[in-house]
């Protein structure tokens, strides 16, 4: 595994040493960097295409199973290796990172506009991590492993998951002009999906769940990627179609699904008595129903139009509208549950990371629900005119054509003053690409964000524009953020306590972990 590892971060090195010094004889590079671009992008470049977005999640994954996997016998490394190996070769063969061109290109074409944002130095690699620490828990659930360390890895996945997917919905938010954080799109759902198995297993009480449990979460992952990158399916976060590289993921992730399934009448430990009440046992078997229900919904919706079109049927559509009218509902239960919990007192709450957590997917909810009473308008305005769009006072000062923000750019922007802020939306073309990107003006405030978009202009002056009024935004930050450092903060604070000796209670290591877990 560790040699594995090594040769998936020296062929990264390699291909990062390339983006960074804009070696443009290499196709990959010419393609997706280009040499007059800063620091920070050139490096971002690495993971901003199909074959070193795999190459980086491979290395990723084998490191993160290397560290979670030492120790452990029997077949666990053996399939952290396997898939590592898998994934290095996969991305080496299929997408030939490293193919020279004839003639080496001058500047290249750089990123993709979209992509040169500064959350695309984090976004990415986050999410690999993230997703990749749900590994160490299946390799535990193959090899007869422990529940308290499987469980600390779930843990800290929903935590860096957590970051991640709130990073990309704030870049999606603040940046692309979507008025959006979240559009259930295919790919996010890829990241939601594991995010809600880790949610359901570290919920479970009284005694550790069956061992197949714990890898669903690494099987939906490796799963998920097989629909961003096959191609599959339309999304603006997909990857080039790469039938090969999705094909490959399918079947690891039904091995995966195979070597949980070997284990599933494993009982991992014998049940110790439980401390806590009754009252709190029938709240706490709330978030596990919930979560598995809005797991189902997400994976239905996900995959049901995949199944529609190879099965020849019809084509099979479906929208944000799905998700919200079947997940709202349980939101809130679970929302309703919470609070019923906490005024039950339960001990296991008193630990300021399970406090922290809760509390932030309180907040994340109420504010999910303030931001759908938003208020949006369109309106045509000629230069020095006023209009009421969403309830603002909104007047277009001046339309001026400037340089872009990259070489051999243009954009078009227009002054606005909407409720005494000045605010300058644009449209930027980028001829090399053949198109042209809407760069947003956002004015943010404690209790509501003000977010203008350039629809169109005309050299009259006249410009057509949009207006978003979002109330309370800032509460769907602040509570993702609570419940990552919540989950991040519980998976750290539990390994403590779990490397503790055990051998002068009189209990075996077995019984105390199921002790621990009852608590």
């Amino acid at each position: 595994m560790l040699g594995v590892a090594i040769v998936a971060w020296v062929a990264v090195g390699r291909l990062a040493w390339a983006f960074v010094s804009s070696d443009l004889t290499l196709r990959l590079v010419a393609e997706n960097s280009r040499r007059d671009a800063p620091l920070p992008y050139r490096f971002a470049a690495l993971w901003g295409n199909a074959p070193g977005s795999l190459l980086v999640f491979a290395a990723i994954v084998t490191t993160v199973g290397y560290f979670g996997t030492r120790g452990m016998t029997r077949h666990g490394p053996a399939l952290v290796a396997l898939t590592g190996g898998v994934l290095t070769v996969v991305a080496l063969v299929a997408g030939h990172p490293f193919q020279r061109l004839d003639i080496p290109a001058i500047r290249g074409f750089g990123l993709t506009p979209i992509l040169e944002h500064p959350a695309m130095a984090i976004h990415p690699p986050l999410l690999y991590l993230g997703l990749a620490a749900t590994l160490p828990a299946w390799a535990h659930a193959v090899s007869g492993g422990s529940f308290a360390a499987a469980r600390r890895w779930l843990l800290t996945a929903m935590g860096m998951i957590t970051l991640a997917m709130t990073l990309g919905a704030w870049w999606s938010y603040a940046e692309q002009g979507w008025g959006g954080y979240w559009a259930w799109d295919p790919v996010e759902n890829g990241s939601l999906a594991p995010w809600l198995a880790c949610v359901v297993v570290v919920h479970l009480r009284g005694r550790p769940p069956p061992r197949w449990t714990w890898g669903v979460a690494w099987c939906l992952t490796l799963g998920g990627g097989a629909i961003a990158r096959s191609g599959a399916v339309r999304s603006v976060h997909t990857f080039a179609e790469a039938p090969l590289v999705g094909s490959t993921l399918g079947g690891l992730a039904f091995v995966a699904a195979v070597a949980c399934g070997w284990r599933r009448h494993d009982s991992p430990l014998t049940p110790a008595p439980a401390r806590s009440s009754a009252a709190i046992n029938r709240w706490t078997r709330y978030p596990v129903i919930i979560a598995s229900a809005v797991g189902v919904v997400v994976v239905v919706g996900t995959v049901a139009p995949l199944v529609a079109e190879w099965s020849g049927a019809r084509t099979l559509s479906i929208g944000g509208e799905f998700f919200a009218r079947l997940i709202a509902p349980l939101a809130l239960v679970a929302v309703t549950a919470l609070g019923a919990l906490v005024l039950s007192r339960s001990r296991r709450l008193v630990a300021m990371a399970g406090w922290l957590s809760h509390a932030g997917f309180a907040i994340l909810v109420v504010g999910v629900i303030t931001t759908t009473f938003d208020q949006r308008g369109t309106a045509t305005l000629g230069e020095g005119e006023s209009a009421t769009i969403a309830g603002l006072t909104v007047t277009n000062e001046a339309v001026t054509v400037r340089s872009g923000r990259r070489a051999d750019t243009d954009e078009v922007a227009v002054r606005l003053n909407v409720a005494g802020h000045t605010m300058s939306p644009a449209l930027t073309a980028y001829p090399e690409r053949g198109g042209i990107l809407a760069e947003t003006a956002l004015v943010t405030r404690p209790w509501r964000d003000l977010q203008a978009v350039l629809l169109d202009a005309d050299d009259t002056g006249r410009a057509v524009v949009e207006i978003r009024n979002k109330p309370f935004v800032q509460l769907v930050w602040l509570g993702a953020l609570a419940i990552a450092i919540g989950t991040l903060a519980a998976g750290r604070g539990r390994s403590g306590r779990a490397s503790r000796p055990v051998v002068a209670s009189g209990r075996t290591p077995d019984a105390v972990e199921a002790s621990d877990h009852a608590q």
